[in-house]
């Protein structure tokens, strides 16, 4: 993993909020789901960070859960229709066969174990239920994810 330098994180953030990269990565994704995810079901969004992929998908109707193992950025999220959840993406506190979709986006590969990820995620999902993960492009020239 690369060590970037406080400052430098910062800036390109904010340069990148400026420039709405993250809203329009957002929509983007949401328009590519949306063949996958209807206004109906439950919806996971594991590794949800400040949420806005749950927000959105709030917006649309679905009952949504944001989960992130850390708890500052689940204060980010104030939309009361969306369940918040702080815990550990490859151990979900969720009952067997409960979500209908799940967004897995730029997350498994942060994690130690992203086996245990996949067979949680496997348990929670109904039986038909739909499984999105998504990783960085780490070839392209940008990546808002990894910056």
């Amino acid at each position: 993993m690369i060590n970037i330098p406080k400052f430098f994180y910062e800036s390109t953030v904010n340069l990148l909020s400026n420039l709405k990269a993250y809203e329009e990565r957002t929509n983007n994704y949401i328009d590519a789901f949306k063949n996958y995810i209807n206004n109906t079901g439950t919806i996971l969004d594991a590794g949800c960070s400040s949420g806005e992929f749950a927000r959105k998908l709030a917006k649309k109707g679905n009952t949504t859960v944001a989960l992130d193992i850390q708890k500052q950025p689940l204060t980010e999220i104030k939309e009361e229709n969306i369940y918040k959840i702080c815990a550990d993406a490859c151990y979900l506190p969720l009952r067997e066969n409960s979500i209908d979709y799940v967004l897995s986006l730029s997350l498994i590969e942060h994690l130690k174990e992203p086996e245990k990820h996949i067979k949680e995620i496997r348990k929670a999902l109904k039986r038909k239920g739909i499984f999105i993960i998504q990783i960085p492009n780490l070839q392209y020239i940008f990546e808002p994810h990894s910056k």
